[in-house]
């Protein structure tokens, strides 16, 4: 598989969950696409820290998250990856906890590399799975609270509804 710009438009990729009855969808016109995760591996990061806090974050980790999620930092995105979560290797372990089996950490965090239907399992995680052995139920609120509060410039990429 081959590592593809999200802006290379000649390739697409999408994956729907229904609610009402949890069926999935996906489907691409290349297959063997993958992306590169770009300010979307902020949902993660955010889990990550969550889950190793148990939803309990200081004041900085605040900060540093509503920054991350709100206004798309990047140096925030790095700071919590450097600081809190022992750099890059920890995207490994939120993508093998939640069967991501074909999204790869990369050296630089932004340049990891996806597909929709793993993107999808991060996104389920959040939104549908009440009893997710990931996050507790304040970590997801946390999440949902953060991703509906964005920055209107920064509204794109992942959708959620």
């Amino acid at each position: 598989m081959t590592g593809r710009r999200l802006w290379e438009w000649n390739s697409s990729s999408i994956a729907i969950q229904l609610q009402r009855n949890g069926a999935e969808y996906a489907t691409t016109n290349n297959q063997g696409l993958r992306y590169e995760v770009a300010s979307t591996v902020k949902i993660a990061v955010l889990a990550i820290l969550l889950h190793n806090t148990s939803g309990n974050l200081d004041s900085t980790q605040q900060s540093l998250s509503m920054r991350m999620i709100r206004n798309s930092d990047n140096n925030a995105t790095t700071a919590i990856l450097t600081n809190y979560l022992g750099g890059i290797t920890s995207l490994s372990a939120i993508y093998s906890a939640l069967g991501m089996n074909q999204t790869t950490a990369s050296t630089w965090w932004i340049s990891s590399l996806t597909v929709s239907i793993d993107q999808l399992k991060l996104l389920k995680m959040v939104y549908l799975d009440s009893f997710s052995n990931y996050l507790n139920d304040k970590s997801r609120n946390y999440i949902k609270w953060l991703m509906n509060t964005v920055s209107s410039s920064q509204r794109w990429g992942t959708f959620c509804m």
